[in-house]
């Protein structure tokens, strides 16, 4: 049941170099604007991203300025996602999308257009990013931006490395489809858990 949904999501990576640890790292937060805020004004290079993962694997990966505010999406969603799903993996546009409950893709802006495109939408929880398979893909990218070892990178750098390594696990055969097949017995266990981390 989950072949047909279309997970997106946004996420910020930024390289800092910890000491105590003697080891990179990659510093991100998932969708929180304020903590985002800080890593900018730390001075850390970082760059937001906009994904998106189907089962039969990693989509289209843009590069935005900052949190996207609804019209951007509006525009990234027409230019990009959906153009992407029907020459690609939904010819027939029999797809459901998932998006963050943040403000932005929740906003009247976006969820009217997407209304008017006939864009079937799947409701998600607040803070739960982490029971996506989006929150796999991150983990797997930036752990490859961590392994570089990127010494005071611009921005333009950290782009075209994280580009690189996105393409690279393009390569990986059935890589997200395994974090799809993985999301029912995921599921089982946050309500096992009763919501409590994993």
């Amino acid at each position: 049941q989950w072949r047909g949904v279309v997970f997106t999501n946004e996420s910020t990576v930024c390289c800092k170099w910890d000491k105590n640890r003697q080891a990179w790292k990659a510093l991100h937060n998932w969708n929180d604007p304020l903590y985002t805020q800080r890593l900018a004004a730390s001075g850390h290079t970082c760059i937001n991203l906009y994904a998106v993962i189907t089962y039969a694997g990693l989509g289209p990966l843009v590069r935005v300025d900052s949190n996207l505010e609804p019209k951007e999406c509006v525009d990234i969603i027409d230019t990009v996602v959906v153009p992407y799903l029907l020459d690609g993996p939904f010819p027939d546009g029999a797809f459901v999308l998932q998006q963050d409950p943040s403000p932005t893709y929740t906003s009247k802006t976006v969820t009217e257009h997407l209304d008017e495109q006939c864009i079937l939408t799947m409701e998600w929880p607040s803070k739960s990013e982490d029971l996506t398979p989006m929150k796999s893909v991150w983990s797997a990218v930036k752990e490859r931006i961590c392994r570089k070892r990127l010494v005071e990178p611009s921005a333009d750098l950290l782009w075209a490395m994280v580009k690189k390594e996105w393409d690279r696990l393009r390569e990986v055969p059935d890589l997200v489809a395994g974090f799809y097949l993985s999301m029912p017995e995921h599921l089982r266990n946050v309500v096992r858990l009763e919501g409590a981390a994993m």
